[in-house]
């Protein structure tokens, strides 16, 4: 059952570190066995990030009512991680009779990635609100907030730090189904350790929750929207332009998913030592992407420089590190503040758990939104140099508004 020590506290940040490792595995571990037998690795690797952010999107709606549940939804994922590594396995990379009718259309192969793993992706997504309300439970003693901002940094520095070890180490020990298999193995110990260690909180925790929880105010969410749907946007805009210039392997998608998860977690835990609002935030946001497009020619220069070096001292062979290393920390400052936005909005609010679980919903949702609609209509009608100023350009007005709003409502008060 689970306690209240600090121990048994530890315990479940643990377990979330884990589940976050797993899930964040089976990303990437998807995209190659997926991009396999379609071929596209920018069109899949899309689609399933789509795919999860609907999953998470859709995860903390539904996860009060999955709580008695948790050890259960981590042994689905670990069980549909088995299956997906035993068919690899058996099939190897030998060519799908069906694939075969749809390998030339970006959208039935968006569609069919989308749809193999909406199942995985809806279990992983449930996690995170999931570890979320067991850390609150666990201690109570602590802020509202503690919770759900525990939850969201632990999953995400768990799920930054996998992708990495996977392309880098266990792909390259165990090869592809054998990874996807070893990844679900620990998701099936993480559930035995849920299983064994956790128990439902009481319908009091639940009520007195509910209870103190602050409605958010609507200028927020329009913020929080707006914003999520231009993070999904940027996010396949930086993937499209490191396919570009750092090839199209899984390495570079790998890199680029590494670089949002650590900005996430970074983000989530600069968020409470910096005194920011979400306006300030969402204004930052504008200036660190202008900042990039102003910058990306001298960066592409840099990396010639780099990549010489590197070169040179290391040898080519290992070069692909230093690659992987400069995609990271070229996305990181704007990751860094995309990932600030939920906690920042989530800063000092009460009933964080559950309404904390509404926030992730709905900037994912939108985040979603964002990448479909840049895979389905702005990816081949509007220049990509447009799109990076655009979002600037939007930032700063949504951010300006917010700040705008949030001063007058200080004043108010």
């Amino acid at each position: 059952m689970i306690f209240k020590e600090k121990n048994n506290y530890g315990l479940i940040v643990f377990l979330s570190t884990m589940s976050g490792i797993c899930g964040l595995s089976y990303q990437i571990l998807y995209s190659r066995i997926l991009s396999t037998y379609f071929g596209s690795i920018s069109y899949v690797a899309a689609a399933i990030i789509g795919g999860f952010l609907l999953g998470i999107a859709i995860g903390p709606l539904i996860a009060r009512r999955m709580t008695p549940f948790i050890a259960h939804v981590e042994a689905m994922v670990g069980v549909t991680g088995l299956v997906a590594g035993i068919f690899f396995l058996t099939m190897g990379s030998q060519p799908l009779v069906w694939v075969g009718g749809i390998a030339e259309s970006p959208l039935l192969i968006s569609l069919c990635a989308g749809l193999i793993i909406a199942v995985p992706a809806l279990l992983i997504g449930l996690s995170l609100p999931l570890f979320a309300i067991y850390l609150r439970y666990a201690n109570q003693s602590a802020d509202d907030y503690d919770g759900f901002r525990v939850g969201y940094l632990f999953y995400n520095l768990g799920a930054a730090i996998c992708v990495l070890l996977v392309e880098l180490v266990l792909v390259f020990s165990l090869g592809i189904g054998g990874s996807t298999i070893a990844i679900a193995v620990l998701n099936l110990i993480v559930a035995g350790a849920l299983y064994r260690y956790l128990q439902r909180p009481p319908e009091s925790f639940f009520e007195a929750e509910l209870k103190i929880r602050m409605p958010m105010e609507h200028y927020r969410k329009t913020g929080l929207i707006v914003s999520g749907a231009l993070s999904g946007i940027f996010q396949i805009l930086y993937l499209k332009a490191a396919l570009h210039v750092w090839g199209p392997t899984t390495l570079t998608v790998a890199s680029v998913i590494t670089s949002a998860f650590f900005g996430i977690a970074i983000g989530s835990a600069l968020i409470d030592r910096v005194r920011i609002s979400f306006g300030q935030v969402l204004l930052a946001c504008g200036f660190t992407i202008a900042l990039l497009f102003v910058s990306f020619e001298s960066i592409i220069v840099a990396w010639s420089y780099v990549a010489a070096w590197a070169s040179e001292t290391y040898g080519f062979e290992n070069l692909y590190l230093f690659q992987s290393l400069f995609v990271i920390l070229v996305g990181l400052p704007v990751f860094i503040l995309l990932g600030s936005t939920e906690p920042a909005i989530m800063k000092g609010r009460s009933g964080a758990v559950f309404e904390g679980g509404k926030v992730l919903s709905m900037s994912a949702f939108a985040n979603a939104a964002g990448v479909f609609l840049m895979i389905f209509w702005m990816h081949e009608r509007t220049e990509d140099h447009i799109m990076l100023m655009g979002l600037s350009v939007i930032f700063l007005a949504i951010g300006l508004m917010t700040e705008w709003k949030e001063g007058r409502s200080h004043v108010k008060a």
